[in-house]
């Protein structure tokens, strides 16, 4: 039981947001783009995981959340359909008996790339976490491969409101940051009203994705890590903190070839335009 906010904890512990954090719409921040102009990732969902096994309770929800909405990112960005590996991530970025901090998972998948799950699987044999946690130091095979794919890809990710906004600011950004990435959200787990609907009655107790739609004004709708993964949430749930998510292809080396390629035939350009005004301003002064 997690005495602090009196309920029990599903792996949820929130950030400390600093200055330097990017925030969406600010001095710093992530790229935006249009990806689902009505804000409906259901289409790109990947396939469902639970965050628990009959054997073993992870507390990884940060890490579930954050890589769904990376997989989501992928297939529609990229066409591309991957199952990266939560166990990966978990040691990489510290996960704790009781959880982790969304801010420190999404930066150390920046930092250190995902691979995928086949390689670190959840297995039934997993009892515990120092099973869950191993390799730990991560084997340099591991590292390699995360290295590989950040060689390919680029993530970033980024805060969607402050602690300061208003219902209605938070509700405004987040319908925003839903066109151009599914979002992490925390939320208290869980409970309905009459109306089926999950409503928050107590502090943040868990992470999960902000990601499959939403009915402005009715609810809106996550995409979670354990049984009954698509759930409701009335409208006016006032979620503590948001995130959303980026990531774009790094050129080849055959596409920055081709780019300094481009810019060493503009500078032959430029240099005999200059040689031709040269002898051209020389004409003219002659006639005169």
């Amino acid at each position: 039981m997690n005495i602090r906010q009196g309920l029990k904890n599903y792996g949820y512990k929130p950030p400390v947001i600093e200055e330097k954090n990017y925030v969406l719409g600010g001095i710093l921040s992530a790229p935006y783009e249009v990806l689902q102009e009505d804000g409906n990732w259901k289409p790109y969902l990947p396939e469902t995981e639970e965050q628990r096994s009959e054997s073993y309770e992870t507390n990884a929800c940060t890490i579930y959340g954050t890589l769904n909405a990376i997989e989501t990112l992928m297939f529609r960005k990229f066409g591309v359909k991957k199952n990266y590996c939560e166990r990966f991530t978990a040691i990489m970025s510290g996960l704790q008996p009781d959880g982790n901090d969304p801010h420190k998972v999404a930066e150390s998948i920046r930092k250190n790339g995902v691979i995928e799950d086949f390689n670190l699987p959840f297995s039934t044999n997993i009892r515990s976490f120092e099973e869950y946690m191993t390799p730990n130091p991560m084997s340099k095979y591991y590292l390699d491969l995360g290295k590989k794919w950040l060689e390919e890809y680029e993530f970033k990710h980024e805060y969607v409101f402050n602690s300061f906004d208003s219902l209605k600011a938070k509700q405004e950004k987040m319908i925003k940051a839903l066109k151009s990435s599914p979002l992490g959200v925390s939320v208290s787990a869980w409970q309905k009203n009459d109306e089926g609907l999950y409503y928050k009655f107590g502090m943040d107790n868990h992470w999960t994705l902000l990601i499959v739609n939403y009915v402005e004004g009715k609810y809106w709708e996550v995409f979670d890590s354990y049984d009954g993964f698509i759930k409701k949430l009335v409208w006016d749930y006032d979620f503590g903190i948001c995130k959303r998510y980026h990531i774009e292809k790094r050129p080849t080396q055959e596409e920055k070839n081709m780019y300094y390629s481009m810019l060493e035939l503009m500078k032959q350009l430029l240099n005999i335009m200059s040689e031709l005004y040269k002898i051209t301003l020389g004409k003219i002064w002659l006639t005169k």
